[in-house]
């Protein structure tokens, strides 16, 4: 019998090679570790990087504060608005503001870009504020040398500060997110190298399947999977040499019983196997005019309604002590009525009881010889 064995090997729902499930697994994994690792490393530089930033501004406050003091001081305004404009110019500032200590404006100078917001002018702020996220509001005191002189107060701005920052934490983002798809393809392809005699095992699985017997896998991975193709080529060694002899052994047994049916059917004597419970199970010839068909539906029951009363009850007696002594029972005569013509048919029966290997009656074998012309031969003589 040949098997479908490609209708068996791809009898499944749903199937994802071993390389993908490793694979796969590790990209994910991969990605979101240097997601969270990046993002935590983002969020790290960001917030030193803006100390710094915030500290170096405040610095160069500091150092302008000093640097007004003497002309502030000495009230040579001159020099105070040269400073002012001075500092103006640089690219980052966008404003600069001098106050006396009183609050009143002494000078500033703006390129119009932004206004200083009321909590910034307001006397007690000093130190560093965000205004936007490009822009910084930092104010310093100017002290005398007993007495506060005033405040100075300086708008920065720095245009894509944090922009160019996240722009370098994603380019080494993708960098590495690249790094891990390659990993993954990577270790996609040492899975395939690694799991590859699993496929030829397979192959050679639809082979043994569609009937070859003599497919073997051949393995050469010198790993435990190639210890596991030796005991399969092994094992379907031992498989074959099992079916051989079993097909031999079914063979053998089919041509016995063939011998064994050839002999039941020619067989001149009326021959039979009865159960324990009362059915037969193998029945050769009809007995007295009743069809053999009828006789195995029925069983014991019409087999004893052929017979007589007496010997009906010799047969059950027969029964009774084959059961019980488990031996066997020879030379019972019965006399049987024909269902039709109703003449006496006389039979010889032999009862030999078959044992299980527990010894109990499996089947009850019978031999019924017909010698109705020996008994009407006597009966004429004895007439």
């Amino acid at each position: 019998m040949i098997i479908d064995s490609e209708k068996i090997l791809s009898k499944k729902t749903f199937h994802l090679s071993l390389r993908y499930k490793l694979a796969l697994p590790v990209l994910i994994l991969t990605t979101v570790m240097l997601i969270i690792l990046f993002r935590t490393t983002f969020h790290t530089v960001r917030s030193v990087f803006i100390e710094r930033h915030e500290t170096k501004l405040l610095a160069i406050t500091e150092v302008f504060a000093e640097t007004i003091k003497v002309p502030l001081i000495l009230r040579n305004y001159q020099i105070l608005l040269a400073n002012i404009e001075w500092l103006a110019k640089r690219p980052d500032v966008f404003a600069v503001r001098v106050e006396d200590a009183a609050g009143g404006l002494v000078g500033g100078d703006s390129k119009g870009m932004v206004s200083f917001p009321s909590d910034v002018l307001e006397k007690k702020f000093m130190g560093v504020k965000w205004l936007t996220s490009d822009t910084y509001a930092v104010a310093v005191p100017i002290h005398g040398y007993k007495h506060l002189l005033g405040r100075v107060v300086i708008v920065f701005s720095h245009h894509g500060l944090v922009t160019e920052l996240k722009q370098i934490f994603e380019q080494r983002l993708n960098l590495a997110f690249i790094m891990a798809v390659f990993l993954a393809f990577l270790i996609s392809g040492v899975t395939w190298l690694a799991i590859r005699p699993l496929f030829i095992l397979k192959r050679t699985v639809g082979e043994i399947l569609s009937g070859d017997l003599t497919a073997r896998a051949k393995i050469f991975s010198f790993d435990e999977i190639q210890d596991l193709g030796e005991a399969f080529n092994e094992m379907v060694a031992r498989l074959a040499k099992s079916l051989d002899s079993l097909r031999t052994r079914t063979e053998a047994l089919e041509e016995s019983e063939e011998k064994y049916r050839l002999i039941i059917e020619n067989a001149s004597d009326i021959i039979f196997l009865l159960t324990p419970e009362g059915e037969i199970a193998l029945l050769n010839k009809n007995i007295s005019g009743q069809p053999r068909e009828e006789l195995l539906m029925s069983g014991l029951a019409l087999l004893l309604r052929l017979c007589t009363s007496d010997s009906k009850a010799k047969f059950e007696e027969g029964l009774l002590k084959l059961t019980e002594m488990k031996t066997a029972v020879s030379n019972l005569l019965l006399t049987q009525i024909h269902p039709e013509s109703r003449e006496e048919i006389f039979y010889l029966v032999n009862l030999t009881p078959m044992l299980d290997r527990e010894g109990s009656i499996k089947f009850i074998q019978g031999v019924m010889r017909d010698v109705t012309e020996m008994k009407r031969i006597e009966m004429r003589k004895r007439r």
